[in-house]
């Protein structure tokens, strides 16, 4: 029986990655429309009474603002849009964002003309350079709040002060969003019945946003109505900044900080993949459509693993779920590796921490010697459990489309791990001496219970930092 997969992505930096992922997935689905292993991402239909597949939709659900789509109109290639049936000449309108118009690399799809690139075009919106085609019911957007290209920010629609920041802002906009809460029971539910036998879910979410808290609740209820209460088989990509944009964060923008994390990692999930949107690297990164080609990696790796459950490769890199957190993201370009990972909080990361668990997928052609990369030996000998050390094969590799940066033309990339350190007992530990320190909320000691629990999670043998003894543990 072919197995799907479920995506949910939150913001419009989110679906930016999303839809390079997706476009890679309707590129080989194209080179190759015989294979079934082509489908897990992408829902075939066939038009009534016909055996041939006539659209090609990804399994995606897109939570983005009201203007999330770009110059796009979602309708475009559907049905009339229903509002343009309304009659707006009694309607007042207060403020407007700017009309944008297609770039010339959409023009060019739309009249099924040849594409050359987008170094040179506008790639402010995922939209500006997708390459499928998302149903309009799909793409479920904010009312009130609109996305910022200058700023990668999302502020209120009409006055443009207010950020759509703040885990509970999230959780609140979730509830109190018919479209958001009813999304659980219409689109993701139907999508469920589209499929035969959903073999994982991902979720993708911008965590230095309030769509923290709109993918925390949507998830909650995703496991519970959809996956039995079970979500081993849910893998939570987290988009954030790096520490130093956590140092420059205000009291309460820190202690917010906390709160998503512990929220998420309460929540019944495989794992939760950090990427890091500050990412070194000698590349020219100039915009998050470039910064998101990158980051789509190691998504697309772990998303056509061959022959095995991301359920299983996630028990194996979790230790079971008591560490879900996955903080050493790399990939092997060329001749560099890209640490694509990070830390959590205002703590440098720690290169020379214990490994816990690493996984490593070697693209599908890989014939060369990774062992450099992998460092298996090197691991064990430092007391890695070998049963922790997994090596997997990817179903494709990362060939170069249009949609993509130019500096993917040239790249060879043949591998990319993700891996569970011990450099996380240092962030949770100072998370947990920050929440003692300024959290006066009645959530103050749920946070540092939570916290506690996750220092000794990440905890190797007995091993202290400077200046701390055996009572310091939790």
């Amino acid at each position: 029986m072919m197995k799907e997969t479920i995506t949910l992505s939150y913001s419009q930096i989110a679906n930016q990655l999303v839809t390079h992922f997706n476009n890679l997935q309707d590129d080989r689905f194209h080179e190759n429309p015989d294979s079934i292993t082509n489908l897990a991402h992408i829902l075939p239909k066939a038009t009534k009474g016909s055996k041939f597949i006539s659209n090609l939709y990804p399994r995606s659900i897109l939570f983005d603002y009201s203007n999330g789509t770009g110059a796009l109109d979602p309708f475009i290639y559907f049905q009339e849009n229903p509002m343009n049936s309304i009659d707006m000449k009694d309607v007042q309108t207060i403020q407007t964002t700017p009309t944008l118009d297609l770039n010339h690399y959409q023009n060019n799809l739309n009249k099924g003309k040849p594409t050359v690139g987008l170094d040179n075009e506008r790639t402010q919106f995922w939209s500006d350079f997708a390459k499928v085609t998302y149903k309009p019911t799909c793409v479920i957007k904010h009312p009130s709040y609109v996305y910022d290209p200058e700023t990668s920010k999302g502020v209120d629609k009409n006055t443009h002060s207010q950020k759509f920041d703040g885990h509970q802002l999230g959780v609140d906009t979730f509830q109190d969003i018919e479209a958001f809460h009813d999304s659980i029971d219409d689109q993701v539910r139907k999508m469920f019945e589209e499929s035969n036998n959903v073999n994982a879910v991902n979720a993708v979410v911008e965590l230095d946003s309030a769509w923290s808290g709109v993918c925390f609740e949507s998830l909650k209820h995703l496991i519970d109505d959809q996956l039995g209460g079970k979500g081993s088989k849910v893998m939570l990509w987290s988009l954030q900044r790096d520490y130093k944009y956590v140092r420059e964060m205000t009291i309460t923008g820190k202690l917010d900080r906390i709160q998503k994390l512990t929220d998420l990692g309460n929540l019944d999930v495989g794992g939760i993949a950090s990427l890091n949107l500050d990412f070194p690297s000698t590349l020219p990164i100039v915009n998050p459509w470039a910064k998101t080609s990158v980051l789509s990696i190691p998504f697309d790796f772990f998303n056509n693993i061959k022959d095995v459950d991301i359920g299983e490769v996630l028990y194996k890199l979790t230790d079971g779920g008591q560490q879900k957190f996955i903080n050493d993201v790399r990939t092997l370009w060329n001749d560099e590796v890209l640490h694509l990972g990070g830390g959590l909080f205002t703590n440098k990361p720690d290169e020379d921490a214990y490994t816990f668990a690493k996984s490593v997928v070697t693209s599908q052609s890989c014939i060369e010697d990774i062992k450099g990369f992998e460092d298996f030996d090197a691991l064990v000998a430092k007391s890695t459990p070998r049963l922790y050390l997994q090596t997997y094969k990817s179903r494709h590799d990362i060939k170069y489309t249009d949609s993509m940066p130019s500096f993917f033309q040239n790249a060879d990339i043949p591998a990319c791990s993700l891996g569970v350190t011990s450099s996380l007992r240092g962030d949770f530990k100072t998370m947990h001496d920050f929440v003692s320190k300024y959290c006066r909320s009645d959530v103050r000691e749920e946070l540092k219970n939570d916290l506690e629990n996750l220092v000794e999670s990440y905890t190797h043998g007995f091993e202290y930092t400077d200046g701390e003894d055996e009572d310091d543990v939790y």
